[in-house]
């Protein structure tokens, strides 16, 4: 892995994210590795491994990819899990860039969930 890393940043210094499932990517190894490369791991909804909730690997950017939960790519999201993404994202993009994807579109609760996070993270003007 990393010298497909470095081929790859020899190709490209545009933003990467990664996100890997086997348990292996889980580690301080990996994720210095990750680092090191500039390419960030994902933070997963439902996560395979607790550390897969969370952001990983390079700190300039951190991205939130949310499956669907509890039946993934069907299940919408409810507003307290929605509002803890918010202040998530919120703090997380003081120091780096932010990012989040709904995955959850077998039924169409993505484009719902992701109008509820933007309305949440910044209200409409009064």
């Amino acid at each position: 892995m990393e010298s497909f890393l470095a081929n790859w940043r020899k190709r490209t210094s545009g933003a990467t994210v990664i996100e890997p499932r086997h348990p292996d990517w889980f580690t301080p190894e990996a994720s210095t590795m990750l680092a090191a490369s500039k390419v960030a791991r994902v933070a997963a909804d439902p996560a395979k491994v607790p550390e897969a909730a969370r952001p990983g690997g390079w700190s300039g950017l951190t991205y939130h990819r949310l499956h669907g939960s509890p039946v993934m790519y069907r299940s919408a999201y409810e507003e307290p899990v929605l509002a803890d993404l918010t202040a998530r994202l919120q703090t997380e993009s003081v120091a780096a860039e932010a990012w989040c994807m709904f995955d959850n579109t077998q039924l169409g609760a993505a484009a719902s969930d992701a109008l509820k996070l933007m309305e949440l993270i910044a209200p409409p003007a009064a």
